[in-house]
């Protein structure tokens, strides 16, 4: 297969056929778990704003995506370095960043303008080329294991708080973190 592109990512947006609805219900709103009442928060990768449901109506949601779905949807293409302005108690990054090569340009502005990242991600357990393939194939354009990704949080001062199994498989595994900004306490 051939290498994806940033481009391709951008057209996998486009249609809704990698917005699998019902099948993320459950880690929108066990992500929310980790949001308190009152809180700003930031959806990056919105869709079509599945955590917002699960949110008490105290809170101030504040959804992003590289393509709008609804009308109150703040237009950001992370993978060109486009990131919204503000200040947040939370941010949800779920689902994203496989897709996102520069994830210390993400981590740079989420140091500056958040408290708390709560993300999914599926690490690869493996890295063959059979393991690269079945990544690719999910149209992913990243390969991080659980080394390089404490690394990308360390160096921007994130403390990995909380990480959660929500599947496995055996090229990788989808896990739900919650990270505490050093920089903002």
């Amino acid at each position: 297969m051939q290498a994806l592109t940033i481009e391709d990512n951008f057209r996998n947006w486009e249609t809704d056929k990698l917005l699998k609805t019902n099948e993320w219900l459950p880690r929108a709103e066990m992500a929310v778990s980790y949001v308190k009442p009152g809180e700003q928060v930031l959806d990056l990768g919105c869709g079509y704003q599945l955590p917002k449901q699960f949110l008490d109506t105290s809170c101030n949601y504040v959804p992003c995506d590289v393509v709008a779905r609804t009308e109150d949807t703040i237009i950001a293409d992370l993978n060109k370095r486009e990131f919204p302005t503000g200040n947040f108690d939370t941010t949800l990054i779920l689902g994203v960043l496989e897709y996102i090569p520069d994830i210390n340009f993400v981590f740079e502005k989420l140091a500056k303008q958040s408290r708390k990242v709560v993300f999914s991600y599926c690490v690869a357990n493996i890295q063959t080329p059979e393991a690269l393939s079945v990544r690719t194939t999910n149209r992913w354009l990243t390969h991080w294991n659980s080394k390089d990704l404490d690394t990308t949080f360390r160096r921007h001062r994130f403390k990995l708080a909380e990480v959660k199994t929500i599947s496995r498989w055996t090229h990788s595994t989808q896990v739900l973190g919650i990270l505490v900004n050093s920089n903002k306490f």
